[in-house]
């Protein structure tokens, strides 16, 4: 293995006379040697062991017809000898979603360009399978049996920002631990234009596809056993048909997600003297706060906050799948009822997830009280449940919930969202969230 220095780092000259800084910059630039020595090493090798199968790989452009001009990019990859490409649903989510006055195509190697035919796509795992015709060369990716072990080196390549193949390689970390669907958590710097491309282990096996990045190191891939599932339960779909799957891919996902939750016990965690659900699956985690220990709190304010880990892109605008729940207990510690209730004000309900009046219709809402006022306790209990409906997913729907418990020096909420679920689900949550609080 060679180690190339710039002319200007290699012109470096010791002009100190002092001997400690002397050792100390001969030191600096010993460890720089050994980073510049075997850092660029492995993705040195990589680029030389993998760029035989650059040629396997395409940047996958969104084309807005009338303007002539790409609209969105990401990467693919041959993975099969008749033509088949896998990328990210997202890179072609506005196709997906418009496909009027749009086409989709490939760009190659030698700069070559071609159409693209969307066949089939998973909008949970945000996988897409493409068809290129013709087929180039017969060659292709084979996709890994077994899933990267933890620690095993991966190769993650792609075109980012448009500057061409690039390849970044990190360690596999495992499977993303807070989420309901396998991802595999990958030390290494994935970049836009990256999304969709293919993810190596030390045979050029396909172990996974890149998806997102959270920055720092931390991105995510797509387990390649959702693409091997996409594959073999593959159909050719009609444009017309792509919101009947969308919408019927993410019934099947909410109705075994919800009904497994609801067919387990609920761990629940105290909050000041009740008991309220916690960290109920391992896809849900809680974060609380309290203002204990501000001696000058005229009140005293403790919360609790839970979300889902999952988060499923439809659009650029649009997501859904949330399943988020908070509570809050406010106690009054030096203030007369009056200025308590008017201090603590109303709550809101807001929803978790990104939409806009094309895609959703405005919330319905019921009010209703489970205790009108206790005259003794100078206490109620009331609820209020919101419904809107997807316009073009039919039959999901976002639910908004708040339940308010307040007295004359205590005010606790419970408020939970849920998002592209259907009726009866939202229904069985319903009453078993009220049940876990101790409410009929």
């Amino acid at each position: 293995m060679k180690c190339f220095l710039s002319p200007a780092a290699a012109s470096v000259r010791l002009a100190t006379s002092n001997p400690a800084a002397r050792r100390h910059a001969v030191l600096g630039l010993w460890l720089l040697t050994l980073v510049l020595a075997s850092v660029p090493a492995r993705a040195l090798e990589g680029t030389e062991r993998f760029s035989e199968q650059y040629d396997l790989i395409y940047q996958i452009r969104d084309i807005a017809s009338a303007a002539s001009s790409k609209s969105a990019i990401g990467s693919g990859f041959a993975i099969s000898a008749d033509g088949l490409v896998i990328t990210n649903y997202h890179v072609v989510s506005n196709y997906v979603r418009s496909p009027r006055g749009r086409n989709l195509e490939y760009l190659d190697q030698n700069g070559n360009t071609g159409p693209l035919t969307l066949i089939d796509f998973d909008v949970i795992n945000d996988l897409a399978l493409l068809r290129r015709s013709p087929p180039d060369h017969g060659k292709f990716f084979d996709i890994a049996a077994d899933e990267p072990t933890t620690g095993e080196i991966i190769y993650a390549v792609g075109n980012p920002h448009d500057l061409g193949i690039t390849l970044v390689f990190g360690a596999s970390n495992g499977m993303v631990e807070h989420s309901y669907d396998p991802q595999i958590l990958f030390s290494g710097s994935l970049n836009p234009g990256m999304s969709g491309g293919p993810g190596l282990n030390e045979d050029g096996q396909v172990v996974g596809v890149n998806v997102a990045t959270a920055g720092s190191q931390l991105s995510f891939l797509v387990p390649a056993a959702a693409v091997r599932s996409l594959v073999n339960g593959r159909r050719t779909l009609d444009p017309e048909e792509f919101d009947l799957e969308i919408a019927a891919q993410l019934k099947t996902w909410q109705r075994n997600r919800i009904d497994n939750l609801l067919n387990q016990s609920w761990a629940t965690k105290a909050l000041g003297d009740r008991s309220v659900p916690g960290e109920i699956r391992n896809d849900i985690q809680c974060w609380g706060s309290s203002n204990d220990g501000d001696d000058d709190a005229r009140m005293r304010r403790l919360r609790m906050s839970c979300d889902s880990g999952n988060r499923i892109f439809i659009g650029s605008r649009l997501n859904t799948g949330q399943i988020h729940f908070s509570f809050d207990e406010t106690t009054s510690l030096k203030l007369p009822a009056y200025r308590f209730h008017h201090m603590i004000g109303g709550q809101r309900l807001r929803a978790d997830n990104a939409a806009t009046d094309k895609d959703v219709t405005p919330y319905r809402c019921e009010a209703d009280f489970l205790e009108q006022n206790d005259r003794a306790t100078n206490s109620f209990r009331r609820v209020t449940y919101c419904v809107r409906a997807y316009k073009r997913l039919a039959g999901l729907f976002d639910i908004l919930f708040l339940g308010e418990h307040n007295g004359s020096d205590t005010s606790f909420s419970a408020h939970y969202t849920l998002a592209g679920i259907e009726q009866d689900l939202a229904a069985a949550f319903h009453e078993r969230f009220l049940a876990t609080l101790g409410w009929n």
